[in-house]
């Protein structure tokens, strides 16, 4: 409404002009404008003022708006940009991640073949004494006797083996476990003679073993349970 105010000015100054008594022939100089002609006169030149200011704010407001404009086509094609970047920045970490993941994946197939010290503990036994093992012992682990004097019997699951007589030394006795499947076992030392020795004990496994899946076995077993001659068998 605000835009055709001045026109609406205009229109009224125009009206009470056609109404006429604007001027007065019998005077002279500006006494001619009657109380008609000076309400027109105000009339016209407050149109004109609201006009002008009407066209200022109408241009104004269209520089503002171009101005917007031109921001929100700058932003968009920044937005883009930065998109853009982003997904190349995607890509990378996804190829680097992939990269992760296989580097992961070697490290934990291969430390699931590392053996591991699962157990180390000093062990005195006095003449017939039977000591028994705080923990499983698995099919594919390692024994080792350190320091015992006098012949000892290991018992695990269904077996009984006979542990000869170390030196004392350094070099251990190494037993290496025989089972039938991936399960744990309960394990005992005994000392049956009549002399008191002692010793370390410690045991070695892998993770692998440790596991009761042995399917990474049998996919290398032949029907006729032999391995398969291209692959061997990884702890």
């Amino acid at each position: 409404m605000f835009n055709y105010l001045g026109q609406l000015i205009t229109f009224f100054a125009a009206l009470v002009a056609i109404k006429g008594g604007t001027w007065n022939k019998s005077k002279t100089g500006i006494k001619k404008l009657t109380v008609t002609g000076y309400i027109t006169m105000f009339l016209a030149l407050l149109g004109f003022v609201t006009s002008l200011v009407i066209t200022y704010q109408s241009n104004q407001e269209s520089k503002i708006k171009s101005i917007q404009l031109t921001e929100a086509v700058n932003n968009t094609q920044e937005a883009k940009e930065r998109a853009k970047a982003l997904e190349q920045q995607l890509s990378t970490m996804e190829v680097q991640l992939e990269a992760y993941k296989t580097i992961l994946a070697t490290v934990r197939s291969e430390s699931e073949r590392q053996p591991q010290q699962v157990m180390s503990q000093y062990v005195p036994l006095e003449p017939g004494q039977i000591w028994r093992a705080p923990n499983l012992i698995y099919s594919g682990s390692i024994i080792k006797f350190y320091g015992f004097t006098s012949d000892l019997i290991l018992r695990y699951g269904n077996h009984r083996q006979i542990i000869p007589a170390g030196e004392g030394g350094s070099h251990p006795i190494e037993i290496a476990i025989i089972g039938h499947s991936g399960e744990g076992m309960y394990w005992s030392v005994e000392n049956e003679t009549r002399e008191f020795c002692h010793g370390k004990i410690f045991v070695e496994s892998t993770p692998r073993i440790r596991s009761i899946d042995w399917s990474w076995l049998e996919e290398r077993i032949k029907p006729d349970g032999t391995l398969k001659k291209t692959e061997s068998i990884k702890k």
